[in-house]
């Protein structure tokens, strides 16, 4: 944002990127990620006392409200990692004995997840923090603008989902 003339700015409006000006789709893309990494600033200090990560925390509650066994690879479709990153991160919650990973009776080759105690437990604190957190954060929006807020969400996730998936990468040629 250009600092208005005789206007003394706010703190916030000093630190908006300033590529892009003359474009509202560049403008609107920086700051939905300038936002999101704010945003996930304040979930990641508000988990702290937990001690867990936000992307811990998200796998908790899936595993946890999840209504089948969770994979590895049906999470990192839900949280958007790589198999090598859901890798990463299971292993330091079973380290840190949040998580089990238990091989399939089945199928020998598929991994389940499930929750231990701790997991368990940790799972309700974060889903307390959450709503508290998300209640402060939005509360500046109207339930009809979460609404709109969330169906533009929504049309931008399916657009970016079909632009990865057409992408092509120097691992694919």
């Amino acid at each position: 944002m250009a600092e208005v003339p005789g206007r003394k700015q706010k703190e916030a409006d000093q630190y908006w990127v300033s590529f892009g000006a003359g474009d509202k789709n560049i403008v609107a893309g920086l700051r939905l990620e300038q936002v999101r990494i704010l945003v996930y600033r304040v979930i990641t200090k508000s988990f702290q006392p937990l001690g867990i990560t936000p992307e811990q925390a998200i796998i908790l509650v899936e595993v946890h409200n999840s209504s089948a066994p969770m994979t590895p690879t049906r999470l990192g479709k839900i949280i958007r990692r790589d198999a090598a990153a859901i890798s990463r991160i299971l292993s330091r919650m079973q380290k840190n004995g949040t998580i089990l990973l238990m091989k399939d009776l089945e199928y020998k080759n598929l991994i389940r997840i499930e929750l231990t105690p701790k997991g368990t437990e940790i799972c309700e604190g974060v889903e307390k923090i959450i709503k508290s957190q998300h209640a402060v954060l939005f509360k500046v929006l109207s339930e009809t603008e979460v609404d709109s807020f969330l169906v533009m969400l929504e049309k931008i996730n399916k657009v970016a989902s079909d632009v990865l998936r057409h992408m092509k990468f120097k691992s694919d040629l």
